[in-house]
Formats: C-alpha cells, sequence, structure tokens
C-alpha cells in the first residue's frame, strides 16, 4: 500500500498553507530540493544568545527561554539535515549543552523552574524534588552525548569520555523493559557519526531486545499513545529495523489509511484542561510536525 499524489498533495498543502514556516522551509528542503540555509534561517528564529533553543520549539512546552529539551529537537532537525559541524547554529547549541551540564546531579535537567510559569503539557512541569532521579540520565542525557558524538570535533575528549561511561553504565542498569523516551533517546545516540564501533555494538544489543519487549504491536492501541513501531525505526536505517520489519510495515499501512480529511496526521494526546488556548496553538503546530514526519518515513520506505 503506498500513499496516492492526490493524498501526499493533501499533506504538503496543509504544511504549506497551516503550519509554521519552520516545517514548510523542511518540506521544501525534502521534498521539493529547498535549501538547506532556509532551514537554517527559520531555526535561527528559535536560538537564544547563549546558544540554547527555545521559543516554543518544542510544542507541548512553551517557554520562551532555551532549554535542553527544545535544544535537543533544533539537533534531531539538524542532524536529519546534515548541518556541517562549523555552522554557528551548531557550534553555539553545543557550547550551550557543555555549559548547562549539571556536574553535582551528572546529567542535563530535562525540565526548568521556568516551566511552571508558561502554559505547558503536565509532564513539562518542573518538580524539583526530581533533580537526583537516575532516569534524567538518559532522557535527555543519552541524546545529548549523541549529539556531542555526532559533533565531536567541538567537545573535549575526556569530558565526552566520561559522559560516555555514565550514559553505557545507567543502560545497564536498565531493565529491558524500559520507559519508551528512555529506548528513544538511546537510539538516538546510536545514529551518531563518530560513535565508537565497541559503544555501538554494546548499545545496540540492549536495543534490540529493548524494543522487540515493549513495542505496541496491536493497532487498535495506536490511536492512544502508544510505542508505535515506526516510532522505534522511522526508517530502513534505523538499528532496530530488522527485528521489527512486519510490524513497522503495518504500521505504515495504519498511518496511511488514518490520515485526517485535512490532509494532516493529528495529535493522540491533549492537555486542553489546563491550559485551552495554548493547547490549540500547540495542537496544529504539533499536527505540522507529525505530518512531516509521517511523510518522512512513507519515502524512507518507499510508500509514496
Amino acid at each position: 500500500m503506498k500513499l496516492t499524489s492526490e493524498a501526499f498533495d493533501r499533506a504538503r498543502a496543509f504544511i504549506q498553507d497551516q503550519f509554521r514556516p519552520l516545517e514548510q522551509a523542511l518540506c521544501a528542503f525534502h521534498f521539493e530540493n529547498g535549501s538547506q540555509d532556509s532551514v537554517h534561517d527559520e531555526l535561527s528564529k528559535f536560538q537564544h544568545a547563549n546558544g540554547g533553543f527555545g521559543r516554543a520549539l518544542e510544542p507541548d512546552c512553551r517557554l520562551p527561554a532555551p532549554s535542553p529539551l527544545a535544544t535537543t529537537v533544533a539537533f534531531q532537525i539538524m542532524r536529519n539535515i546534515n548541518t556541517p559541524p562549523d555552522h554557528p547554529l551548531i557550534t553555539q547549541g553545543i557550547q550551550y549543552f557543555l555549559d548547562t551540564y549539571d556536574a553535582q546531579y551528572e546529567r542535563w535537567h530535562w525540565t526548568m523552574p521556568a516551566m511552571n510559569e508558561h502554559p505547558r503539557a503536565p509532564w513539562w512541569t518542573h518538580n524539583p524534588d526530581g533533580l537526583g532521579e537516575p532516569g534524567f540520565r538518559a532522557n535527555p542525557g543519552a541524546e545529548i552525548v549523541g549529539y556531542l558524538w555526532h559533533y565531536s570535533t567541538l567537545v573535549d575528549e575526556e569530558f565526552l569520555d566520561q559522559r560516555t561511561e555514565t550514559t553505557l553504565s545507567h543502560l545497564e542498569s536498565l531493565a529491558t523493559q524500559m520507559d519508551m523516551h528512555d529506548l528513544l533517546c538511546y537510539l538516538s545516540l546510536l545514529e551518531s557519526n563518530n560513535l565508537p564501533d565497541g559503544e555501538r555494538i554494546q548499545i545496540g544489543l540492549k536495543l534490540l531486545q529493548a524494543s522487540s519487549e515493549i513495542v505496541t504491536r496491536d493497532p487498535d492501541k495506536w490511536s492512544t499513545y502508544s510505542v508505535k513501531p515506526l516510532w522505534l525505526a522511522p526508517s530502513p536505517s534505523s538499528a532496530v529495523f530488522e527485528d521489527l520489519q512486519a510490524e513497522v510495515h503495518l504500521n505504515l499501512d495504519y498511518e496511511i489509511e488514518n490520515q485526517k480529511e485535512d490532509g494532516a496526521w493529528h495529535p493522540f494526546w491533549s492537555w486542553d484542561n489546563e491550559y485551552t488556548e495554548a493547547w490549540e496553538t500547540a495542537k496544529q503546530e504539533w499536527k505540522g510536525v507529525l505530518t512531516l514526519k509521517t511523510l518522512l518515513s512513507l519515502k524512507a520506505y518507499d510508500r509514496l
């Protein structure tokens, strides 16, 4: 099954007509030979003077100030479009990661006190009593360490080795029935260039088992917040694709069949009970993010 040309045109039109300029530039880059510079220009509007990204780049967190959360989203985009390591968005962003590492707790913090002053999803509420929880060494730590490896020429070797050792040690402590977001952060780490082969093999073996154990195989549950196979293997180059081939192709069929009438794919979560107006803005932004993400997976698997 493939997405029809008419369905693709509706999805592309939705992004072009109703969404943020950043996603419009990304759609043009991936599907219309658009320029990398256009993506960089739009992404720069979310970056602050200290190198961190904010301004609701992650739609569920409306914090204007920079945060490691929003900065990881920026690096997801930049790595995906092959932004070179000497680009200012990268050099300044890496410096932000280095500056915000908390040596006392041996981690980057996923939430910040200022988040509580702005509309947000409940999972982005800052809890000062949770600063010492070990889980944050994976989420966002493993993902950030991946970006440090990907742009390792910008990072002190000793610092990177120490952060990698902490990240791998935490992975070893986790059960294979790990949290989905922890798994996604470690999968992101595996995608990084320059990660040494020994570490890559060590991480990959654990993630293969974890992915097989926690993936949601029942399509009836994919309309809720679940571990969709495509989240774990958004392209055939994904580390766990070979073990999840059947589930991934079933998920691709599901996404094609569940495109909405407006051409988009919609978020399957909500937080409008506290911030109704802010959620409506975030919901519209998520439609664009998810639509682009789905189209990219369909393209990667030759389903367009």
